[in-house]
């Protein structure tokens, strides 16, 4: 039986740009029997393709207006489940991140509620992604989830290590692979991607736009 294709509703990320990019990644890397965290879910549109290729997919975005939106445009799945709800660095009630006071730990949060363990993690949070990246090390010591890292250092929000953000070298100990992508808005034509040695600083520059992708070693 000839495997169908997955649809896009708008438009097809796969035309629009010549370069190896982030839908690319999502392709080559999540597994039809993954679990994938979408943290970052805007209005769904990856969401709609990773319900299409993965097994299931927990979609967390924190802003009303954008949830709804998400929610509606993925309502034809049936592997899909909602968080309205931040991640960061705490469990916090009173941190504003995205106009929207709360957040939740992503650890902590997987407990509580029960969540399968991630198999892939996209993580575009507006610049939090530097304190959000402090609370996952039981994930990453496992060795066994990838991770899809979009960075923007110029955003207001993200903390370099020595304002109290991630130190990106701490991945070295870690059982990981880590390749980078540049990239610029608003064309996102890729560079090829460099894979990054222990010699080497992992923590990123002022104004840079690129991203990190985590190749776990222990599948």
């Amino acid at each position: 039986m000839k495997k169908e294709k997955p649809y896009h509703k708008n438009r097809n990320p796969f035309e629009e740009t010549p370069s190896y990019d982030e839908w690319n990644i999502y392709e080559d890397y999540i597994q039809k029997d993954h679990i994938v965290y979408d943290l970052g879910a805007h209005t769904g549109w990856m969401s709609e393709y990773f319900c299409q290729i993965a097994k299931h997919v927990h979609a967390f975005e924190p802003v009303p207006h954008l949830f709804d939106k998400l929610k509606e445009y993925t309502k034809e799945f049936s592997n899909i489940t909602y968080h309205q709800t931040a991640v960061g660095e705490d469990n916090d009630p009173d941190i504003r991140i995205e106009g929207q006071l709360g957040s939740v730990k992503l650890t902590d949060y997987i407990e509580e509620k029960g969540l399968a363990f991630p198999d892939f993690v996209k993580v575009d949070i507006e610049g939090f992604e530097s304190l959000f990246f402090k609370t996952v090390e039981s994930i990453l010591e496992k060795g066994k989830t990838f991770f899809y890292i979009e960075m923007h250092t110029w955003f207001p929000t993200f903390k370099f290590a020595k304002e109290g953000g991630f130190d990106w070298n701490n991945l070295k100990k870690y059982p990981y692979t880590l390749k980078k992508f540049r990239w610029e808005d608003p064309h996102r034509i890729w560079d090829e991607a460099e894979i990054l040695n222990r010699d080497q600083d992992f923590n990123p520059k002022i104004n840079e736009t690129f991203t990190y992708l985590l190749i776990p070693n222990n599948i």
